[in-house]
Protein backbone atom coordinates (compact mmCIF):
# COMPACT_ATOMS: atom_id res chain seq x y z
CA UNK A 1 0.00 0.00 0.00
CA UNK A 2 1.61 3.28 -0.84
CA UNK A 3 1.48 6.49 1.69
CA UNK A 4 -0.39 9.28 0.27
CA UNK A 5 -0.18 11.44 3.50
CA UNK A 6 0.61 15.51 3.51
CA UNK A 7 3.87 14.25 5.43
CA UNK A 8 5.05 11.58 2.84
CA UNK A 9 4.66 13.94 0.09
CA UNK A 10 6.71 16.52 2.03
CA UNK A 11 9.33 14.81 2.35
CA UNK A 12 9.69 13.38 -1.28
CA UNK A 13 9.05 16.85 -2.31
CA UNK A 14 12.33 17.72 -0.18
CA UNK A 15 14.07 15.36 -0.91
CA UNK A 16 13.47 15.95 -4.84
CA UNK A 17 14.48 19.36 -4.57
CA UNK A 18 18.05 18.47 -2.75
CA UNK A 19 18.40 15.88 -5.31
CA UNK A 20 18.20 18.61 -7.56
CA UNK A 21 20.12 21.03 -6.12
CA UNK A 22 22.93 18.40 -5.69
CA UNK A 23 22.68 18.08 -9.43
CA UNK A 24 22.83 21.46 -10.33
CA UNK A 25 25.97 22.00 -7.63
CA UNK A 26 28.06 19.30 -9.37
CA UNK A 27 27.69 21.22 -12.49
CA UNK A 28 28.51 24.40 -11.27
CA UNK A 29 31.53 22.47 -9.26
CA UNK A 30 32.63 20.43 -12.49
CA UNK A 31 32.86 23.97 -14.25
CA UNK A 32 35.21 25.32 -11.78
CA UNK A 33 37.30 22.63 -11.30
CA UNK A 34 38.05 22.64 -14.83
CA UNK A 35 38.87 26.44 -14.57
CA UNK A 36 41.15 25.39 -11.78
CA UNK A 37 42.38 22.86 -13.38
CA UNK A 38 43.27 24.73 -16.65
CA UNK A 39 45.31 27.25 -14.44
CA UNK A 40 47.15 24.02 -12.75
CA UNK A 41 47.88 22.92 -16.09
CA UNK A 42 49.61 26.76 -16.97
CA UNK A 43 53.28 26.42 -18.09
CA UNK A 44 54.85 28.37 -15.48
CA UNK A 45 54.48 28.85 -11.73
CA UNK A 46 53.86 33.02 -12.62
CA UNK A 47 51.06 31.60 -14.97
CA UNK A 48 49.69 29.17 -13.02
CA UNK A 49 49.32 32.42 -10.37
CA UNK A 50 48.53 34.72 -12.30
CA UNK A 51 45.45 32.44 -13.77
CA UNK A 52 44.39 31.95 -9.72
CA UNK A 53 44.21 35.36 -9.21
CA UNK A 54 41.85 36.05 -12.04
CA UNK A 55 40.06 33.01 -10.13
CA UNK A 56 40.29 34.59 -7.05
CA UNK A 57 39.02 37.99 -8.31
CA UNK A 58 36.02 36.35 -9.74
CA UNK A 59 35.04 34.67 -6.71
CA UNK A 60 36.01 38.09 -4.82
CA UNK A 61 33.46 39.79 -6.68
CA UNK A 62 30.78 37.16 -6.26
CA UNK A 63 31.99 37.20 -2.77
CA UNK A 64 31.40 41.04 -2.21
CA UNK A 65 27.94 41.09 -3.34
CA UNK A 66 26.68 37.95 -1.43
CA UNK A 67 27.85 39.87 1.32
CA UNK A 68 26.21 42.72 0.88
CA UNK A 69 23.07 40.62 -0.09
CA UNK A 70 23.44 38.96 3.47
CA UNK A 71 23.45 42.35 5.03
CA UNK A 72 20.02 43.55 3.76
CA UNK A 73 18.78 40.36 4.13
CA UNK A 74 19.82 39.76 7.97
CA UNK A 75 18.14 41.12 10.80
CA UNK A 76 19.72 44.26 12.64
CA UNK A 77 20.89 42.34 15.15
CA UNK A 78 22.42 40.31 13.25
CA UNK A 79 24.55 42.58 11.03
CA UNK A 80 27.43 43.27 14.08
CA UNK A 81 27.92 39.34 14.56
CA UNK A 82 27.81 38.87 10.09
CA UNK A 83 30.28 42.14 9.81
CA UNK A 84 32.64 40.89 12.55
CA UNK A 85 32.90 37.07 11.66
CA UNK A 86 33.53 38.64 8.12
CA UNK A 87 36.31 40.61 9.45
CA UNK A 88 37.83 37.59 11.20
CA UNK A 89 37.23 35.66 8.46
CA UNK A 90 39.17 37.98 6.25
CA UNK A 91 41.97 37.61 8.44
CA UNK A 92 41.97 33.82 8.88
CA UNK A 93 41.97 33.77 5.44
CA UNK A 94 45.14 35.89 5.43
CA UNK A 95 47.20 34.03 8.09
CA UNK A 96 46.14 30.63 6.36
CA UNK A 97 47.12 31.14 2.81
CA UNK A 98 50.73 32.25 3.68
CA UNK A 99 51.12 30.25 6.01
CA UNK A 100 50.45 27.63 3.82
CA UNK A 101 52.56 29.26 1.07
CA UNK A 102 55.26 29.71 3.33
CA UNK A 103 57.41 26.86 2.08
CA UNK A 104 60.49 26.79 0.17
CA UNK A 105 61.01 28.12 -3.55
CA UNK A 106 58.14 29.39 -6.11
CA UNK A 107 55.74 26.58 -4.99
CA UNK A 108 54.98 28.32 -2.52
CA UNK A 109 53.25 31.28 -4.40
CA UNK A 110 51.17 28.51 -5.93
CA UNK A 111 50.11 27.16 -2.93
CA UNK A 112 49.07 30.53 -1.17
CA UNK A 113 47.60 31.51 -4.55
CA UNK A 114 45.16 28.44 -4.69
CA UNK A 115 44.38 28.79 -1.02
CA UNK A 116 43.47 32.27 -1.59
CA UNK A 117 41.21 30.90 -4.20
CA UNK A 118 39.45 28.30 -3.19
CA UNK A 119 38.54 30.12 0.51
CA UNK A 120 37.38 32.87 -1.21
CA UNK A 121 34.87 30.78 -3.48
CA UNK A 122 33.90 29.07 -0.30
CA UNK A 123 32.96 32.13 1.87
CA UNK A 124 31.39 33.16 -1.20
CA UNK A 125 29.50 30.30 -1.44
CA UNK A 126 28.55 30.58 2.05
CA UNK A 127 27.88 34.01 1.77
CA UNK A 128 25.31 33.69 -0.82
CA UNK A 129 22.95 30.93 1.17
CA UNK A 130 22.88 33.32 3.56
CA UNK A 131 21.57 35.76 1.77
CA UNK A 132 18.65 33.40 1.15
CA UNK A 133 18.23 33.04 4.44
CA UNK A 134 19.63 29.30 4.80
CA UNK A 135 22.47 30.80 6.75
CA UNK A 136 22.60 30.60 10.76
CA UNK A 137 19.86 32.86 12.16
Amino acid sequence: MRDSSPKTTVRLFAAALLLAGMLLAGAAWSQDDRAIDACHNKESDTDIVDCLETLTAQWDKQLNAAYQAALKTADADAVGPLRASERAWLEFRKQRCYYLGAGPGTIGRVVASDCFMRMTKARAEELIEDAKGLGPG
